[in-house]
């Protein structure tokens, strides 16, 4: 019964000491989450300013943005596949957009021929590791990418106004520097469109043209063409019916970031013209 006892109480050490060492790895990993988290939150503050980004948030945000190293399909062979940068984002009805490869972050481990034996192989200590996420989330491309791959059911705005002069287009009610969009920034305006008869939706791709207003407080943009052909054919009833055009959501199909005199994110309850709740 001692010997059993011993032999218990010596397995039991053992355990123990799994445990202990279990629980200090599971810490360690939380720990660089939490670290990798920060750079991230600061890349996205820094390149992608229409939209406001924290770790955490309450009341819930209307839209949480993942990002995870993974490989791009987790039930085939792993060493074969690269290791990337993985986005998708997840709405408050719980509809998520596809998991979106953003960017590489290594080789896959099978090309390496060892994984100690090529740098893009082997897996870096925690300061490398963030040291190198850093780099990696520095080329203001990839942003451009993320939003068209990501944020593009992502409404900047819900209303403006559609004006006729000087040219077609549209008013919107925040300046271009509030939300740091450059001018090559490609739009999607959804609009209703109250006809005689009936109110038909109808969107539209425009164009950044610049400031509106004296003192300019708005950004003006210019009408370009509609989102496919039933909607290019209502272009002439926005000309029409100028006054009858509600705007519904604006949306980003190709973001430029403006680079001068850009301001902050502008807070989703504070947003110009808008109840913010879309930012």
């Amino acid at each position: 019964m001692r010997r059993v006892a011993r032999r218990d109480a010596g397995g039991l050490g053992r355990c123990l000491d799994l445990l202990v060492g279990q629980l200090d790895a599971v810490e360690l990993v939380v720990k660089i989450l939490h670290h990798a988290a920060q750079v991230v939150l600061q890349a996205l503050k820094q390149h992608v300013q229409f939209a406001d980004f924290d770790t955490v948030s309450n009341p819930p945000p209307p839209f949480t943005l993942t990002v995870s190293l993974a490989v791009a399909d987790p039930n085939t062979d792993v060493a074969a596949q690269p290791v990337w940068l993985i986005t998708s984002l997840t709405g408050t009805g719980g509809a998520s957009s596809a998991r979106w490869r953003w960017r590489k972050f290594r080789e896959a481990a099978a090309d390496c021929g060892g994984l100690r034996d090529v740098r893009e192989c082997t897996w870096p200590d925690e300061s490398e590791f963030l040291k190198e996420l850093q780099l990696l989330l520095t080329a203001p491309s990839l942003y451009t990418d993320l939003v068209s791959g990501v944020f593009q059911e992502v409404s900047i705005a819900n209303s403006g106004k559609f004006v006729v002069q000087p040219v077609n287009g549209w008013v919107l009610p925040f300046r271009q520097e509030d939300m740091c969009l450059g001018q090559d920034t490609k739009l999607r305006i959804v609009n209703d469109i109250a006809t005689e008869q009936t109110t038909l939706r109808g969107k539209f791709r425009a164009d950044v043209e610049g400031p509106w207003g004296h003192p300019p407080d708005s950004m003006f943009t210019t009408l370009a063409d509609g989102e496919d052909g039933a909607d290019n054919n209502k272009k002439t009833l926005l000309q029409q019916f100028p006054d009858k055009v509600v705007v519904r959501g604006v949306y980003l199909v190709h973001y430029q970031h403006l680079d001068e005199n850009c301001g902050t994110a502008i807070p989703p309850a504070t947003a110009p013209g808008s109840d913010g709740g879309d930012q």
